[in-house]
């Protein structure tokens, strides 16, 4: 198996669930109709200190935990839909057509290398 997050994202994540899946936001994608679907339909989630989501894909939970995340064992769960409305004045910028879990980590791993 192979991580597709980039370490300093993970190394965020981690911190902030503390090592622990079940201290995250579980988002169900479902039939994803962005043009440049992830590769995973569902991705972990939480806010850092100044309400950026930064998220893990599922695919990659799957790697870096000794067992799968399951929505009902996170804090709570969410659709796609709710996490977009949620964030809404966080997506403005989101192009037309992009997958907002591929932009949000995008626009994250961006700010970790903004030396």
């Amino acid at each position: 198996m192979m991580l597709y997050s980039d370490p300093k994202l993970l190394c965020r994540f981690l911190s902030l669930c503390g090592g622990n899946w079940h201290n995250t936001i579980y988002v169900t994608c479902g039939n994803c109709l962005y043009d440049n679907p992830c590769r995973q339909s569902d991705f972990l989630f939480l806010p850092d200190k100044q309400g950026t989501p930064v998220c893990l894909r599922a695919e990659d939970a799957l790697v870096i935990f000794p067992e799968r995340p399951e929505a009902s064992e996170c804090l709570f769960s969410l659709t796609i839909h709710q996490f977009r409305n949620m964030y809404k004045a966080y997506f403005e910028q989101l192009p037309e057509g992009m997958c907002p879990l591929q932009w949000a980590v995008k626009t994250l791993t961006d700010t970790l290398y903004n030396w």
